[in-house]
């Protein structure tokens, strides 16, 4: 991804850093090799990064100490936590529903690599404040979403907003939520009357919904259709 440094990108950033010396920072990313690079920015250049930098981790367990932490010093500004879509140890948007009982001084931003619908649905049902796709990422995105965070509205990339609005996929090919749920059955290998008893359903239900999943993901048969569903963000 490419970026033109011209006055538009340089007013974005200035401001950007200016919102977010309201919060109390954590960066959240599964991509070790990405937070070692930003802990190292940080640590060799401390002018260049925000001093209340809470601090930057790729697990669920160490964004919760973080988090509790800081809970617990009541004259610290609130905190906004970065949580990246996929974690070492599981996924973000698991994190980021339990952030959401934490404290009402916590602000999350959930970021997708995977835009597609059921990921998007799973992210504004998780109660981020702000759910960004990784596609299109920079300082003008970033500057909205902390502004309607501050504002305390909820904030949706234009991307993702356009996705749920039916721009990826024809209506007819979306899964339901009953669908969704037997194509994760089907990745973890049941049969369909495995998976009739596992959603108290018919073992002939279950395979139409079966056929109906094949059918709308375009694949020729059962495994081919949990590749997909796993490539389209169905199956985690």
């Amino acid at each position: 991804m490419e970026f033109s440094l011209d006055g538009a990108f340089c007013s974005s950033t200035l401001q950007l850093g200016l919102l977010s010396e309201r919060f109390r920072l954590l960066i959240v990313t599964g991509n070790r090799a990405y937070a070692l690079a930003l802990a190292t920015h940080f640590a060799m250049d401390p002018h260049a990064g925000p001093a209340h930098l809470v601090g930057i981790c790729t697990t669920t367990a160490e964004a919760l100490e973080h988090v509790r932490h800081e809970v617990e010093q009541p004259d610290n500004p609130d905190l906004l936590v970065f949580v990246s879509e996929v974690l070492e140890d599981g996924l973000g948007v698991d994190l980021v529903r339990m952030l959401r009982s934490a404290s009402g001084r916590v602000r999350t931003l959930l970021t997708l690599t995977t835009c597609h619908r059921q990921p998007i649905r799973e992210a504004i049902a998780s109660g981020a404040d702000a759910v960004v796709s990784q596609v299109g990422t920079g300082p003008a995105l970033l500057l909205e979403a902390l502004t309607s965070i501050v504002a305390g509205k909820p904030f949706l990339d234009p991307i993702c907003r356009h996705l749920l609005e039916g721009g990826a996929r024809s209506p007819q090919g979306e899964l339901t939520e009953r669908e969704v749920e037997v194509l994760q059955l089907v990745a973890q290998g049941l049969t369909n009357r495995e998976m009739g008893q596992r959603l108290h359903i018919a073992e002939t239900t279950a395979r139409g919904h079966v056929q109906a999943i094949i059918q709308k993901l375009q694949v020729r048969d059962r495994t081919a259709a949990a590749a997909e569903g796993l490539r389209q963000g169905y199956v985690h």
